[in-house]
C-alpha cells in the first residue's frame, strides 16, 4: 500500500501543513507503508533539505495549489491525505477521478467539508460545521487528541521534564509564514517595556521591523530565520508569543505559558478553542489595547518567574488534551 499526502509551504502559507503531514508520514512509514508526499515549496530551503534528507518519505515536488498533472498518476486506488486550503470540490473531483480514496484535514469553517472523510485535529470535538457535515453523510474524525506532536517537539518535552529552570526570564516570539512588520512592532513594543534581566529571541524570518530601530530596544531582543534552530529555545523559554497555528498546539502541549495573536482568518478556530478552554491569553490584533494587555500578561508571568513560582493555570496541564499519539490514531484511520 502507498499511502500520498499532499501540503504545500511557502512566506505566505507557512510550513505547518508540511509539518502535519510529516508527522502523519513517519508514523505510517514506521508501520510498514510507503509513504509519497506531494509538496510545493517555495522559500524555505532547510525544509526542502529536511524533507530531502528524510528516508522514510519520499518527497515529490508539485507546484503549490495543484492537485492534478502527471505527477499524481501513481495515486489510482490509493488513499491521498489533503491537508490545503487550496482544497474544495473541483481538487477532490480530480482526485477521486483517478481513484483515489480522499481524506481531507479540517482546521476551521472556511474550509469546505468535502471528505469523504474528514479529520479534524482541533480543540473542540464536536464544531457545529463538522455536525451539519456528519448529518449530511461524511465521515468525520475530530477533537485535540488528533493533534499531532512531531518527533522533535516531543523530545523537546522531555528535555524540559528533565531539565533546570535558568535564572533569566526568557521570551520566545515567534510567527511563521511571512513576518507581519505591524504586529512584530507593537508586540516588541509591549516587550520594549519591561525593566531587568529579560531575554527575548524572535522568530519572524528578520530583523526589519516597521517603525524600529532594534538595535536600540530593551532588553535584549536577537532575530533568528524561521527554522529548525528553534528547538533549543522551546526548551528554554520561560515564555512565548505566538501566532495561534501549528506553533500555538506545540506551545500548549509543552505548557509554555504563552499568549497567543490569530494573525489570519485559518487561526480564528484555533483562536477560539483556545480561550474557551483557558489555555493561554489570546489577544485580538485589532484591539485597541492589545500592546498594553500584552504588557501586563508578559509582566505577571515575569513576577511569577521571579518570585520562584509557577502558574497553576489550565496552560500548564494542558498536556492531557494533547498527547502524544495523534499521529497514531491518524494512522489508524488513513490504513483502516
Amino acid at each position: 500500500m502507498t499511502v500520498f499526502l499532499r501540503a504545500d509551504a511557502s512566506s505566505q502559507i507557512g510550513t505547518g501543513h508540511i509539518f502535519r503531514q510529516l508527522t502523519l508520514g513517519r508514523e505510517i512509514a514506521n508501520r510498514g507503508e510507503e509513504v509519497v508526499l506531494l509538496g510545493g515549496i517555495e522559500g524555505s530551503q532547510w525544509l526542502s533539505d529536511m524533507l530531502g534528507g528524510e528516508d522514510s518519505i519520499r518527497w515529490k515536488s508539485v507546484p503549490i495549489g495543484s492537485f492534478g498533472g502527471h505527477e499524481y498518476e501513481e495515486i489510482r486506488g490509493e488513499t491521498v491525505v489533503v491537508d490545503s486550503y487550496f482544497f474544495g470540490l473541483q481538487e477532490s473531483r480530480q482526485l477521486t477521478g483517478q481513484g483515489a480514496r480522499v481524506i481531507q484535514f479540517w482546521d476551521g469553517p472556511w474550509q469546505p467539508t468535502i471528505g469523504p472523510t474528514i479529520v479534524a485535529p482541533v480543540l473542540d470535538c464536536h464544531p457545529p460545521t463538522l455536525i451539519r457535515a456528519k448529518a449530511e453523510g461524511v465521515e468525520v474524525f475530530s477533537g485535540p487528541r488528533l493533534i499531532m506532536m512531531r518527533s522533535e517537539i516531543q523530545e523537546v518535552r522531555r528535555r524540559r521534564a528533565s531539565g533546570t529552570r535558568g535564572e533569566a526570564f526568557r521570551v520566545l516570539v515567534v510567527f511563521g509564514g511571512a513576518p507581519n512588520p505591524t504586529t512584530l512592532s507593537w508586540v516588541l513594543g509591549a516587550i520594549s517595556h519591561l525593566d531587568g534581566a529579560c531575554e527575548v529571541d524572535v522568530f519572524a524570518g528578520g530583523p526589519e521591523v516597521e517603525g524600529w530601530d532594534v538595535k536600540n530596544l530593551a532588553p535584549s531582543i536577537r532575530f533568528h530565520s524561521v527554522g529548525p534552530e528553534i528547538l533549543p529555545y522551546f526548551e528554554e523559554a520561560s515564555f512565548a508569543v505566538s501566532a495561534a497555528g501549528t506553533t500555538a498546539m506545540e506551545l500548549i502541549y509543552l505548557s509554555i505559558p504563552s499568549v497567543f495573536i490569530p494573525v489570519v482568518q485559518n487561526q480564528s478556530e484555533n483562536a477560539h478553542g483556545i480561550s474557551r478552554h483557558k489555555l493561554g491569553l489570546v489577544i485580538d490584533p485589532a484591539s485597541p489595547d492589545k500592546e498594553t494587555q500584552l504588557f501586563k500578561e508578559i509582566w505577571r508571568q515575569k513576577t511569577i518567574f521571579e518570585s520562584g513560582g509557577a502558574e497553576l493555570t489550565e496552560t500548564q496541564n494542558s498536556a492531557e488534551r494533547i498527547d502524544d499519539y495523534g499521529a497514531a490514531r491518524i494512522a489508524d484511520i488513513v490504513l483502516s
